[in-house]
């Protein structure tokens, strides 16, 4: 996560990011083969904390958001760490039901939010010329979030300090210097390795001083191959350093897999998960790699660690809010912060709003799996979580897909969203508001070569009159299936095998009020091959 960039993420960390219809977030291959047996087993149950947490809220307090011009002095950090209120910001992080707090101890800045002996004695500086704060803060802020039972996750990055103290860089990672020994020429490759060897260093102290005060580490920055090799430091002996002060500690890197050198990727306990466009993706379960734990990390503001508002609408944030953590996906939301430490008040009502989302689709979800086992129903439905829309239909023409029309509110309360007529569910149902008659859009996502389609309308909302139209990648369109005579039944419709990816259901009518059926309102939209 180098800001104020975005987009240095790889694809293969959690999904394909596109622009709507959007992608579901799929396991990545990356060529290694996945461990079995009770290593995997060990891996789940230590982010079982975090699928009951469900989400959390990170701070990016760090030197290059606060001062990006870079004319911030030691003495003047060391006394905002001093004046950062960590009792109120711990409140705040329990008053919006957050279920853990990420914290960036570090970035690239030179800037720490917490001493370490090791890295002055790495750089041979005392008291005197030492640019940490004397204030623990990670220390006391873990403890803070303690008392309210909230674990913590410490943000760091695994480079130098590249934006900010050069001769810190010089140092820790002497690329191109001559070596102290025989006078060699330090190369790119030794100079990563040494940098590695002194981080590990540093990282096992912070993690011995604050033991089971840190439930995971989140590190950034390793898409230098600094880690990958058969022998120490690697990534094996960097896990081992962050663990030593809490071997339960879960752990997620950010990083790229073009890098490995062709050796298995680090044993990760959660995905690092930086995405731009929480809006436009969404996942598919819990877990990658069968054992590790998905998650999607995003600014609530206008980038991590800037704002004064949130860029998402209510709607947004629960749409959102089901997207991800229905399917045991963990979510953390970057939130603003005033040059105290606390939340900007303007995001707390949204983060509360959010929660809410989350525990109410997740008391849901519990009630439709008790109901049915988890199973989708029936088996074999293509088109269950993927993408829906409402969309509205224009009164001077007709045909298949969303692009000459524009996407609608859903009706009445929220929870009446187009993932309603996916869901597997009967008791909820997708329908729009604002116009009599509208569409309902599914996307697939891929072509699926498709011979049946059945659509089940709500008892009290249904259409009298409407046209049924499957499309395929080359927006393709033919229509399957029309009616003037609906009376809310359920329609089976059966035709000849063919590619398909979209498929949408027009209400003709009702078109306005008063007449038989009130209004369209779809409880499930099913696909299937055969």
């Amino acid at each position: 996560m180098n800001h104020p960039r975005w987009g240095l993420m790889s694809p293969s960390l959690l999904l394909t990011l596109v622009m709507l219809p959007s992608l579901p977030i799929a396991s990545r291959d990356t060529g290694a083969q996945s461990t079995t047996g009770k290593h995997d087993a060990a891996r789940i149950a230590r982010t079982a904390w975090m699928r009951d947490a469900k989400w959390g809220i990170s701070m990016h307090y760090i030197r290059e958001q606060i001062d990006p011009r870079r004319r911030l002095a030691p003495a003047q950090w060391n006394e905002r760490v001093e004046n950062f209120d960590v009792e109120t910001l711990a409140e705040q992080v329990k008053a919006s039901g957050a279920g853990y707090f990420l914290i960036t101890l570090s970035q690239c800045g030179g800037y720490f939010l917490s001493p370490n002996a090791t890295y002055d004695e790495i750089l041979g500086r005392n008291k005197q010329t030492t640019w940490f704060p004397k204030r623990d803060l990670i220390l006391d802020l873990g403890k803070a979030l303690k008392k309210r039972s909230i674990p913590m996750i410490v943000y760091l990055a695994v480079e130098p300090p590249i934006r900010g103290d050069g001769e810190a860089v010089g140092v820790l990672r002497p690329i191109g210097q001559k070596h102290s020994r025989d006078g060699h020429v330090i190369s790119s490759d030794e100079g990563w390795r040494i940098f590695a060897a002194h981080w590990e260093r540093v990282v096992r102290e912070y993690s011995l001083r604050w033991g089971d005060l840190v439930s995971g580490w989140w590190f950034d920055g390793c898409w230098f191959g600094q880690l990958s090799y058969k022998n120490a430091p690697n990534w094996d002996s960097f896990l081992t350093a962050a663990k030593s002060g809490n071997k339960k500690a879960v752990v997620s890197f950010n990083h790229a897999y073009i890098k490995l050198r062709n050796l298995p990727p680090p044993q990760e306990d959660f995905i690092s998960g930086e995405v731009r466009h929480p809006n436009r993706s969404f996942v598919t379960g819990p877990f990658q790699d069968r054992v590790v734990q998905n998650h999607v990390f995003s600014a609530l503001g206008s980038n991590f660690g800037t704002g004064n508002e949130p860029r998402f609408r209510d709607d947004q944030l629960r749409t959102i809010a089901d997207n991800f953590t229905e399917q045991g996906c963990l979510f953390t939301w970057d939130v603003p912060f005033e040059s105290d430490g606390t939340l900007k008040t303007a995001f707390l009502q949204p983060l509360k709003l959010f929660d809410a989302q989350v525990r109410d689709r997740s008391s849901r979800y519990e009630q439709w799996k008790a109901r049915t086992g988890g199973r989708v129903v029936p088996a074999g439905n293509l088109a269950y979580k993927r993408r829906a829309r409402l969309v509205s239909r224009p009164k001077d023409a007709r045909g298949g897909g969303p692009d000459q029309t524009s996407t609608l509110l859903p009706a009445g309360r929220h929870i009446d969203v187009a993932g309603n007529g996916i869901d597997g569910d009967m008791n909820t149902r997708a329908q729009a508001s604002n116009q009599w008659s509208w569409k309902f859009f599914v996307d697939l996502l891929r072509e699926e070569n498709c011979s049946r389609v059945r659509i089940q309308f709500h008892r009290d909302n249904y259409p009298t009159h409407f046209i049924v139209r499957a499309g395929n990648d080359r927006k393709v369109w033919r229509e399957l299936f029309q009616s003037d005579a609906g009376d809310g039944s359920p329609v089976e419709i059966r035709f000849e095998a063919s590619d398909i990816r979209f498929v949408e259901v027009e209400a003709v009518k009702p078109d306005g009020p008063n007449q038989k059926g009130t209004q369209m309102g779809i409880t499930e939209l099913e696909v299937y091959a055969e």
